[in-house]
């Protein structure tokens, strides 16, 4: 059976059998491929007349026309029109467009300059001095942004191409990878550790500078399959990108299975360990609980390092917007704007069919209207405007004040332009045409489709978004001696989500799942990996869970210290599990199911409910013979709480349970790895409350296209993370710490106001740190610039190119003409994207100022406050930054 169907192939083929009588029914319930019907066949269809009197999907009903000799005339009909007549006009010209495009996506990128070692460098002073050293980042950049000083700063433009293909390359980079296969695990990086403290380190943008966002995928990646498999032909959006989601009712509860029942209610780790089934057999001493006493184990030595947020996240923290960017980086939103414009202009061939398909019609019941020529529409389409990057983050924006003050019918009524009683009229037509987001929002689109269709990536659609906030996500903070990992559900019960499952036990049942690893105190969450689908070998999918555990725990920890404390449910907890985290390092405690291997059943108690005569809190330990770390416990609570952990005490404790009948809170008695659960499982908990239950961009909005709805979704988690980290910097500060409806209206003005200056300078967001970075020096450089003298005595000399000092022109008193230098600061040219001239000498010496115009601009840039400049005058600085991004984008000198 073929794996793909040309649809214009399978269109022509479709028109010809309704000629004949045939019908398609839509789909029903969960599925999501129409079913065609031979003539003469009507009422319900029985599971015995499939592919017999009607086929679901054009797979099927395509290999029946195949073995008919339906095809033929559809193939030959296809194949002539080429051979015979060329594409003309406008067809021709971007029929040689695409080729060059798909050429160019051929060729392996440039791949992005690998992470820099690092010394870890903690406690380093913030200084206000001259600085002292040239920056690493800069030089690092230097050799992938240009050959020459005069490529990399005489123009704006090399820099602003070289930054669009530094990002391009990368992207390329990870798609040839994808085609080719993933890397292998001894390629790793061995300076995990220093890459890491690299970014809780005073010179924080040197990491950000040299960091590699995109690039091969890991070889146990759990998206990744072992055979490629065909995702089908990529063809244009529906002229409506959003579908209407209903609500988490249980009608269609049936039609779903369970994420439970895909991977290991019976299936369980390791069932046919030896070892295992030994223990539960004969492996536990067992203490009831006028006994335990005689076991008190004392709890291991957790992690008592350093912890928490970063500093170069603490560096971001104080605005939402910066907050974003330090999660969604701007290298991104320059990948995501490319790939859209690539993806808008290979659906223009498509567009144009299916419009003059659409005009014809329109004849046929009215002959007065008339019928663009093909080449017309393709004209039409290809003047459309681009689609850039703070266009994207408008719509963003935009969805941010949706979630703020949501119209429940419809998100066309925030552009009404005109009242409906009380309900106001809208306000996004202020900031953008309803049109032109739907455009944006249409072709939004974050990884190019390969030519031949097949791929071995199950998340090769949002690969490049998980490939950043894998990064991000775990530099921005250092999780504590106590983590909380659990399943998280993305809400989406939409029919065109194809990996979709039900779980009854969610407050939204239906969606995509994902494995997450948060901190058990704040809730941030350091590691998020989506589960895109059950494995087709049973074999396989046994111990699903439980390997999930180790793998992600194993990532998030690499290059760090560990002695942490993993807390989870029952639907991952197994003797096995904790007993394999071990040697690793790493300790366990959650709840656990009675049907595991492994547990000890004597210790359980017998009645389901707790007796009346049977006090609150009794419990009973059971202690591995041959694992003295692993212990089993059985606490009775309103009921009975089966428990496994290692490196817990069992040292009695209390904890705080509420009376359901009377409310009252009561101290109950327990062990104290009971109490070590309760407060260490809510870490997820609390990151999907902040997340589904109040302002959620993915909720108020719902895409078609499921990898869409999952970019949403993980913005909202960038969001929620950056929302943590603010609150916890305010309040070191002693400052207010804003609600989350306030971070939220917050972040939605800065979107709306992001221009698209902000996309030329400021790559790493170098004007959005609110910390004093630790000052460097940078180094000034001559300009190579020649030019010929065409008057005065040394006409026809070559004489060296001078611009408008930076900070002359911004101190120059009115009307007074600035000084010129031949010198610029060859890093600061290249973190701003446009050519930045210094003065090495004292120019202005007013207000008794005894420092260059270079020492001027780089105490500034530091958070120096420009040293003995006036408040006013360091803003006139600020304001010919600005103005030099202006004068970068109208193509002037003097920057």
């Amino acid at each position: 059976m073929d794996d793909w169907v040309d649809p214009n192939a399978f269109r022509k083929l479709w028109n010809k059998l309704i000629k004949s009588g045939w019908k398609a029914r839509q789909p029903t319930g969960l599925e999501v491929d129409y079913t065609y019907v031979k003539p003469g066949v009507v009422g319900k269809l029985r599971k015995n007349q499939l592919n017999a009197e009607y086929f679901i999907g054009p797979k099927e009903l395509w290999e029946y026309a195949k073995r008919e000799g339906l095809v033929t005339d559809v193939l030959q009909y296809d194949a002539a029109p080429p051979s015979k007549k060329p594409p003309m006009g406008k067809l021709a010209a971007y029929a040689a467009a695409k080729q060059r495009a798909n050429t160019l996506q051929s060729k392996p990128g440039v791949v992005g300059t690998a992470n820099a070692k690092a010394t870890p460098h903690e406690g380093a002073s913030v200084t206000s001095t001259t600085p002292v050293a040239t920056e690493q980042a800069a030089t690092a950049t230097s050799t992938t942004a240009t050959a020459t000083e005069q490529e990399a700063t005489a123009t704006s433009t090399t820099a602003a191409a070289t930054e669009q293909e530094g990002v391009m390359g990368g992207r390329s980079s990870a798609a040839t990878s994808r085609e080719q296969g993933v890397l292998n695990k001894e390629s790793k990086s061995e300076d995990t550790a220093n890459d890491l403290d690299s970014f809780n380190r005073d010179d924080v943008l040197d990491a950000m500078r040299v960091e590699n966002l995109f690039g091969p995928i890991a070889a146990d990646d759990i998206n990744v399959a072992g055979e490629s498999f065909a995702y089908g032909a990529e063809s244009e959006d529906d002229d409506e990108a959003f579908d209407e989601t209903g609500s988490d009712e249980e009608e269609f509860a049936d039609e779903v299975e369970s994420d439970r029942q895909f991977e290991d209610e019976s299936d369980l780790f390791q069932q046919d360990d030896p070892a295992m089934r030994e223990l539960g057999n004969s492996g536990w001493e067992i203490y009831d609980h006028d006994h335990c006493a005689d076991r008190s184990l004392s709890g291991a030595d957790l992690y008592t390092g350093r912890w928490g947020i970063t500093k170069s996240a603490a560096a971001f923290a104080d605005s939402p917007l910066s907050m974003l960017f330090y999660f969604l980086p701007k290298a991104l939103w320059k990948n995501i704007t490319a790939e859209s414009e690539a993806y808008q202009k290979r659906c223009i061939p498509a567009i144009a069919e299916k419009t003059r398909e659409r005009q014809l019609a329109v004849q046929a019941r009215d002959p007065k209207k008339t019928v663009d020529d093909l080449d017309a529409i393709v004209d039409k389409l290809e003047r459309q405007k681009s689609i850039r990057e703070h266009e994207i983050l408008h719509v963003l924006g935009l969805l941010v004040a949706r979630t703020l003050c949501g119209h429940t019918d419809g998100l066309a009524k925030h552009w009404a332009v005109s009242e409906d009683g009380a309900v106001p009229r809208g306000t996004f037509g202020r900031y953008m045409k309803r049109e032109r987001f739907r455009t944006i929002t249409r072709f939004l689109h974050f990884t190019s489709t390969g030519s031949e269709g097949r791929t071995t990536d199950k998340a090769f659609k949002i690969r490049p978004v998980l490939q950043v906030i894998e990064k991000t996500f775990r530099r921005g903070f250092r999780l504590g001696p106590r983590v909380s990992f659990d399943e998280g559900t993305i809400p989406n019960r939409s029919q065109y989500n194809p990996i979709r499952v039900y779980n009854k036990e969610k407050p939204h049942k239906y969606g995509t799942k994902c494995y997450m690893t948060c901190c058990a105190v704040t809730g941030y969450c350091a590691r998020v990996e989506v589960y895109l689908g059950a494995e087709p070998d049973k074999k396989k999918r046994e111990g699903a869970s439980q390997r999930a555990v180790i793998r992600n725990i194993s990532k998030t920890f690499e290059g760090l210290p560990k002695r942490r404390l993993i807390v989870a449910d029952n639907f991952y907890s197994s003797p096995a599990l904790a007993l394999a985290l071990l040697p690793m390092g790493f300790y366990y405690v959650g709840t656990q199911r009675v049907d595991r291997l492994g547990w000890p059943k004597e210790v359980m108690f017998k009645q389901k409910r707790r007796p009346q005569y049977m006090p609150r809190g009794t419990y009973r330990i059971a202690h591995a013979k041959e694992y003295p770390a692993l212990v089993a416990t059985a606490w009775m609570d309103s009921a009975p709480v089966h428990m496994i952990a290692t490196g817990c005490s069992t040292v009695l404790t209390h904890v705080a349970r509420k009376d359901k009948r009377t409310g009252a809170i009561t101290q109950v008695p327990c062990p104290q790895l009971v109490a070590d659960y309760h407060s260490g499982m809510g870490g997820v908990d609390t990151h999907d409350q902040i997340r589904l239950q109040r302002y959620s961009i993915q909720r108020y909005v719902g895409f078609k296209k499921y990898y869409r709805q999952l970019f949403l979704a993980f913005v909202d988690m960038a969001i929620i993370n950056g929302f943590i980290l603010h609150r916890i910097v305010m309040k070191q500060k002693g400052e207010r710490v804003p609600s989350h409806a306030e971070y939220m209206r917050r972040l939605q003005v800065k979107l709306l106001a992001v221009t698209s200056v902000s996309f030329r300078t400021n790559r790493y967001c170098e004007d959005l740190v609110n910390t004093p970075l630790q000052s460097q020096e940078h180094v000034l450089r001559s300009t190579k610039e020649l030019y010929e003298a065409k008057s005065g005595r040394r006409k026809g000399d070559k004489k060296r190119r001078q611009f408008l000092c930076k900070v002359c022109s911004a101190l120059s008193p009115p009307k007074v003409k600035s000084f010129e230098s031949r010198f610029y600061c060859h890093e600061c040219s290249i973190t701003m994207g446009g050519y930045v001239p210094l003065c090495n000498t004292v120019r202005r010496t007013e207000a008794g100022n005894t420092l260059t115009c270079s020492q001027i601009w780089h105490g500034w840039r530091a958070g120096g406050g420009g040293h003995s400049i006036s408040p006013t005058k360091e803003n006139s600085i600020q304001k010919a930054q600005t103005r030099g991004g202006l004068q970068q984008q109208h193509g002037r000198r003097g920057y």
